[in-house]
This record gives C-alpha cells, structure tokens and sequence, in this order.
C-alpha cells in the first residue's frame, strides 16, 4: 500500500508528508520539476538577489524535492522575510504554477511557511497577523543562519595534517 496523500492546503506541522494539488494532478516528472525550479528562480531574481554560482544572495531555490510539488525557498538574507516576500511568491504560483505549493523551513515546524496558490498556512497565531510573526521570526532566523556559517566554516576548516 503507498504512502497516503493529502490533497488540501495543511501547514507543515499538520503534515509532512506527501502532497497533491488534487488526485486528478499527474505524478511529477523530472523534467517537470526542473521547469517549474527555473521558473521560480527567475521570479525571484526580479526582486530579490538569488544565490548562483560565484554569487551570494538573499534566497535560493533549494531544488531537491521530487517527491511531489512542493518546492524550498531557503532564505539567506533574514530582512528579506516580510508579508511581502511571502505574497510575491504566492502570486508567483498564482501566475501559472496552481498545481504547487513553496515551503520556508524556519525553526520549528509550527514557524516552517507553506505557501498555496489560495492561502498562506504556518499556525493560526501567524496567519492572523503575518506582519507580527514576520518580525518575531526574524531574529530567530538570523540566529540560525549565523549559527550554521560558523558551522560550516569550522567543518570546512583544513588542518595542517588533512593538507599532507
């Protein structure tokens, strides 16, 4: 028996699991998935500097998801997290993407962002006042990302023996 699939608009913490617009939408393919991580990619570059190659930026489209049609934004830039940032994705989605839905991974699971064509989700608290969770979660964002540079930088550190 598969792994079951829901198919309305639940926030990350009431499910995790696989996701579909509706039973009626084909499985994903890969060159699918690949269009539509272009597609948003470009949509962000016209507003908000994208990670490339050789080129730090405040977002990028993490890429790796082919499960079902649920794509990452990873944020970088904690400032760039506003009402916003969130509704310009959401109209991204809305211009032709219906079939999809984009996640920012913050925290807990009760902070992660699932965004829908129709509607934002994270927990009640947040999608009654956006503008408030926003500025409660940036910090708390900007925590971690200065947390996992200095990881990164001290597991990426060369000692003098791994050289030889």
């Amino acid at each position: 028996m598969g792994q079951k699939i829901r198919t309305d608009t639940p926030s990350f913490s009431e499910w995790s699991g696989k996701w579909r617009r509706s039973v009626t939408v084909p499985r994903l393919t890969e060159a699918a998935f690949e269009k539509h991580e272009e597609a948003l990619h470009k949509w962000l570059k016209l507003r908000y500097e994208v990670w490339e190659f050789g080129k730090v930026g405040d977002c990028y489209v993490r890429g790796d998801n082919l499960v079902d049609r649920t794509e990452q934004v990873c944020i970088t830039n904690s400032k760039i997290l506003t009402p916003e940032l969130l509704k310009y994705i959401q109209k991204f989605l809305r211009s032709g993407w219906p079939d999809w839905r984009i996640m920012i991974a913050i925290g807990a699971p009760e902070e992660h962002i699932m965004i829908y064509p129709d509607v934002i989700r994270i927990n009640p608290a947040a999608e009654a006042d956006l503008e408030g969770f926003c500025e409660k979660i940036r910090p708390q964002l900007e925590t971690q990302l200065k947390e996992g540079l200095a990881g990164w930088l001290r597991d990426s550190e060369v000692t003098d023996d791994q050289r030889s």
